[in-house]
């Protein structure tokens, strides 16, 4: 299963072209913690996922969340 912390902040990079950097710049999320949430050592907080939500497109958003359901109902019990 993919970590959905990782997904979300790859999509915003992918969707939006951001580097890291970029991304901390536009978030206030500094460049390390996106890192370690990229590389699965670090989970995204409530405050963090407020910063980056608004970074989605509603398509991407429903998408994001329609696959993370798919996921977990299709993941061995």
């Amino acid at each position: 299963m993919t970590n959905p912390h990782q997904k979300i902040v790859k999509i915003i990079m992918e969707s939006n072209e951001f580097t890291q950097e970029a991304l901390a710049e536009k978030t206030g999320i500094d460049q390390p913690t996106i890192s370690w949430i990229l590389t699965g050592k670090r989970r995204l907080t409530i405050q963090a996922l407020v910063r980056l939500i608004p970074l989605m497109g509603d398509d991407e958003l429903q998408n994001f969340f329609r696959e993370v359901q798919n996921e977990f109902s299709t993941a061995p019990a």
